[in-house]
């Protein structure tokens, strides 16, 4: 059976965990979306646009590590909820400074350890690219390659 590969742009504030140092709870939001990637001669260049559809929620706990490190575990729900994933960090994630002024920039992969609905029994991995602004809010970029269960 033929993958299926998902691209999202999801928004969201990282907040820290008020008893628990060093550990933030992150709630983002994606909507349905189209990324085009054009590559002329002597440039590449790229455009992200919503378009009609649903909502994918995340909703994860980031425990720091150490100097920029991280580990995560969460879930992403699809729509009305009945379609999901659970997942957790392969190896540790990434947070650290970038060339633009006061944007951070990191990486993590995700393992996904467990699916509900159209993804019950599902395996595969969400490898995300993601910046904090200045005002702390993070736009993560995601590529999920899913594997359905046959």
């Amino acid at each position: 059976m033929e993958p299926i590969v998902l691209f999202l742009r999801y928004d969201g504030s990282p907040v820290p965990m008020a008893h628990a140092p060093g550990v933030l709870t992150v709630k983002l939001a994606a909507t349905s979306c189209s990324i085009t990637t054009r590559i002329g001669d002597r440039s590449v260049s790229s455009e992200y646009r919503a378009i009609e559809g649903g909502t994918a929620r995340a909703e994860t706990v980031l425990t720091l590590t150490g100097e920029g490190v991280f580990l995560e575990s969460g879930t992403i729900a699809f729509g009305d909820g009945t379609t999901w994933l659970k997942f957790n960090t392969v190896g540790q994630g990434f947070l650290g400074p970038s060339a633009a002024k006061d944007v951070s920039a990191g990486c993590a992969v995700w393992r996904i350890v467990e699916g509900g609905g159209q993804f019950a029994g599902a395996t595969g991995h969400v490898t995300g690219n993601f910046i904090v602004d200045a005002k702390g809010v993070a736009h993560d970029h995601q590529v999920a390659v899913i594997f359905p269960k046959a």
